[in-house]
């Protein structure tokens, strides 16, 4: 067995914002760890005992987590990155001078959750003499990835990149798990973008040169987007993953005793549950969550220290680190309140609908569109004690006063700062003052 890996950890992890505004996409949570802890506890399992780490994208968030390894029986080093240097670029650079590899080397994509069978991978690559063996994994639908077509002896013979349907000729995916020969790694340009999928294996196949691929019969999940993350907290809990999650309730969880827990979840330390409430369909509930009475959580993931006051209800979203979710408030499918984001009482964030981190929703907002730009940089429109912080409000608020009778036609233009609109003391007039109107 390979003494020697390379996990590539550097991704921004830009589908999944607002989850990776703030936190790298190997340091998502999958019940209550980091992706990236599963990816060790797989090289453990397999002999693995070293692995080089390539970092990009908020890195002292990984070194600080996992420092040496020694919490998790792997030996780390990092090798850092300035610039994007692709996939190939960064495991070359990680793997240069004195870390340079003796025999066979295993790469890991840091943010993929896989059981894999590295050992059986192994196995195949050195019974094919190979020089690069990629794992692949069987999908329902390949549309999204890039699909390897093989003989029959298993030898990669073309790529076809984000096929449409009429080019699906195989359901079989790259992971972004590579079996390498040293010698992969003289194909690779120094300090230049250079990708694995795009450049070198397409290069080495049209070289002729022995790359192969084997197919795994393991789970496998790209946590790319949103709804793949949430599933693959749902498959852990449904025993779909062959790796160990520790206690799925600890010890120090707070359960009331009129809480309704249906099927499996996921309580963490400290965590809340509040009287009457109730959680159902895979929800994972993070360390020092606090869920109160009467809320309602469904196949929802909540990150540590959120907060859901009473009567709130979560389905399908994510509520990432410190988010607060007010009284009566309602998330819905596929939505994403970001880091310390806070979701006023009886507002609700509509379907696919995501706020990004530090921003506040006003009590009774409907959200249904992404909330990116901050706060302090929006257009005000207040009077009578109301105040509109994001654009599609303010419309809803002139079309209420339209409605309401005899108020005269008006428009409203901002030029970057600050405008408000007060009525009147009969309530039938609205002045605009600051910015252009």
């Amino acid at each position: 067995m390979p003494l020697q890996a390379i996990i590539m950890a550097g991704g921004e992890g830009s589908r999944l914002r607002p989850l990776t505004c703030d936190t790298p996409k190997p340091m998502v949570p999958i019940l209550g760890r980091p992706v990236l802890e599963y990816s060790l506890m797989l090289l453990r399992r397999h002999g693995l005992t070293e692995a080089g780490v390539t970092l990009q994208y908020l890195p002292e968030r990984i070194t600080r987590h996992f420092g040496s390894g020694a919490g998790h029986g792997v030996s780390l080093r990092y090798c850092r990155e300035r610039e994007p240097l692709g996939t190939a670029g960064g495991v070359r650079k990680a793997a240069s001078g004195r870390h340079a590899p003796a025999g066979t080397f295993v790469v890991l994509s840091g943010d993929g959750l896989t059981d894999c069978d590295l050992t059986q991978a192994l196995s195949f690559h050195h019974e094919k003499a190979a020089l690069a063996t990629l794992v692949l994994s069987r999908v329902r639908n390949p549309l999204a990835y890039g699909v390897v077509i093989t003989g029959e002896d298993g030898r990669v013979r073309r790529f076809v990149e984000k096929p449409g349907w009429g080019e699906v000729y195989s359901d079989t995916v790259n992971t972004g798990i590579y079996l390498l020969e040293p010698e992969v790694l003289s194909y690779i340009p120094a300090d230049a973008p250079f990708d694995f999928g795009k450049d070198l294996f397409p290069y080495l196949v049209a070289e002729q040169k022995a790359v192969y691929a084997f197919v795994s019969g393991s789970y496998w999940c790209d946590i790319g987007d949103q709804a793949a993350y949430v599933q693959a907290q749902t498959d852990f809990l449904l025993g779909r993953i062959q790796l160990d999650p520790g206690p799925l309730i600890a010890d120090t969880a707070q359960i009331d005793g009129t809480a309704r827990i249906d099927g499996p979840v996921f309580l963490g330390d400290s965590s809340h549950i509040g009287p009457y409430s109730r959680l159902s369909d895979c929800s994972v509930i993070g360390a020092n969550v606090s869920v109160g009475s009467h809320a309602r959580v469904a196949r929802s993931v909540l990150w540590e220290e959120a907060m859901i006051q009473p009567h709130a209800q979560i389905h399908g979203a994510v509520i990432c680190r410190g988010g607060r979710v007010g009284a009566g408030a309602v998330v819905l499918e596929e939505s994403a309140l970001g880091d310390s984001a806070v979701l006023g009482n009886r507002a609700s964030l509509e379907a696919g609908a995501k706020v990004w981190p530090g921003k506040r929703i006003d009590p009774c907002m409907r959200v249904t569109e992404n909330l990116v730009w901050d706060s302090a940089g929006r257009p005000a429109l207040s009077g009578g004690g109301v105040e509109a912080r994001d654009p599609s409000f303010a419309c809803l608020l002139a079309a209420a006063w339209a409605e309401a009778g005899e108020a005269p036609a008006f428009a409203i233009a901002h030029d970057g700062g600050r405008i408000e609109g007060v009525w009147d003391q009969q309530g039938n007039r609205l002045y605009v003052r600051g910015g252009t109107a």
